[in-house]
């Protein structure tokens, strides 16, 4: 199994794409965007050489950067699948080679601010890591 785990950031940016998806999208599509979200980092967690190799995830200034959509068909069919998922895990592999989830963003950010919220989210949690 593939070890990985979510900055305090990172999960307060997943509760609020989940609000939103509540809101708009009800409990069931709340579902199954958040098993799709879950379905992801395992999924980066466990193959992301593989999928930086096949041009499914892609490294941008030393982070990887994975979409929500390459995940759509590993959710479970009892579950359901997302329509059109439009975010992406941006996250690094540590050096015991677990994923660290740093944030989560939508689509139409841009690639600066990816960055910015990402370096950010790991200043952050290193800082919890040292205490």
């Amino acid at each position: 199994m593939a070890h990985y785990r979510l900055s305090k950031p990172a999960e307060a940016k997943i509760e609020e794409s989940l609000t939103y998806s509540l809101d708009h999208f009800g409990t069931a599509g709340a579902t199954r965007y958040r098993a799709l979200i879950f379905q992801a980092m395992q999924d980066l967690a466990a193959n992301w050489a593989t999928l930086l190799t096949r041009g499914q995830a892609k490294v941008r200034d030393g982070l990887l950067v994975y979409p929500l959509r390459a995940s759509r068909r590993n959710v479970p069919r009892s579950v359901g699948m997302v329509g059109k998922p439009r975010g992406f895990i941006v996250g690094r592999i540590d050096e015991d080679g677990a994923l660290v989830v740093l944030t989560f963003v939508g689509e139409g950010m841009l690639d600066l601010n990816v960055e910015r919220e990402a370096r950010a989210s790991e200043a952050v949690d290193k800082e919890g890591s040292v205490r």
